[in-house]
């Protein structure tokens, strides 16, 4: 009888340690794959550093490449994306890398010559009559991008809270886990 209870409880013991090494084996942790996710979170800030600077440039007169600037932290994203393999995880960060790149299409695909040509416009004798008719030129450039830049901020508006909505699913997945 005893031998038969060391053999049952040398079985369950076996499972459980074969349970083990195969949750362990099994995949990634919330933990190990939120603490991905949080590296990559240091290109994201810093993009958005790169960006507010490339808005001031271009306020300057001066061309920006927001598909340059945007660059090191959609790599980031897409570096972090094949490293995440936790599902809970992967999940939400999907997401983010959805809305992140919709944002930096939306910001790259923009013509952004017309600020260059209104930082002109600064630069221009308003009171000489030879200025009138590239005054009347910027100012309809002026009024287009105007409607332009409204229709491109209900846009990004939509893809912020997207990302936003996203950072919060991760956000709670990571504090579960």
């Amino acid at each position: 009888m005893h031998t038969q209870i060391r053999r049952t409880g040398a079985v369950l013991a076996g499972l459980a340690l074969a349970a083990t090494l195969a949750s362990c084996a099994g995949g990634q942790s919330v933990a190990d794959a939120c603490a991905i996710a949080t590296d990559a979170d240091t290109k994201i800030n810093e993009s958005n550093s790169a960006i507010t600077e490339g808005f001031s440039d271009l306020t300057s007169g001066e061309s920006v490449n927001f598909g340059e600037l945007l660059a090191p932290a959609q790599d980031a994203l897409a570096d972090a994306q094949q490293q995440i393999t936790n599902e809970e995880v992967k999940g939400a960060y999907d997401k983010i890398v959805t809305s992140f790149s919709a944002t930096a299409d939306m910001l790259e695909n923009v013509d952004l010559s017309v600020f260059q040509d209104l930082a002109e416009l600064q630069n221009l004798d308003l009171s000489d009559p030879a200025n009138l008719d590239r005054i009347e030129e910027l100012q309809a450039k002026s009024d287009e991008i105007q409607e332009q830049t409204q229709g491109l901020q209900e846009d990004l508006k939509t893809t912020q809270d997207d990302l936003m909505s996203a950072v919060t699913e991760l956000n709670e997945v990571c504090a579960a886990g």
